[in-house]
């Protein structure tokens, strides 16, 4: 006799919140990659705070801060993917020089 089990709508949400908290416990460990939807180059804050499941005022700090670098583009703070990367502890902390000498 074969079991078949067939995915609830229910299941299959616990089953993304199950994966989605893998991932976050992952991210706070180090031991995951960012994962995001496809070639992105960079994130306003609102995406930043979205994807890692923090708060805009938080982002922002962090960029004031000196700890998250960003550059300002058409007045929109804009954080480039190896900037979040090299934050959460991907890879190693590198400086470019942007626009006008900034560092991003």
């Amino acid at each position: 006799m074969e079991l078949r089990v067939i995915p609830t709508p229910d299941f299959r949400e616990l089953l993304e919140r199950l994966e989605a908290a893998v991932s976050a416990l992952e991210r706070m460990a180090g031991t995951g990659r960012l994962k995001t939807t496809g070639n992105r180059m960079g994130y306003s804050v609102a995406e930043v705070a979205e994807l890692l499941g923090l708060s805009k005022n938080l982002v922002y700090r962090a960029i004031h801060s000196g700890n998250l670098r960003a550059v300002k583009l058409g007045g929109r703070l804009i954080v480039s993917h190896r900037a979040l990367e090299e934050w959460l502890g991907y890879v190693g902390s590198e400086e470019q020089k942007g626009p006008r000498g900034r560092t991003w």
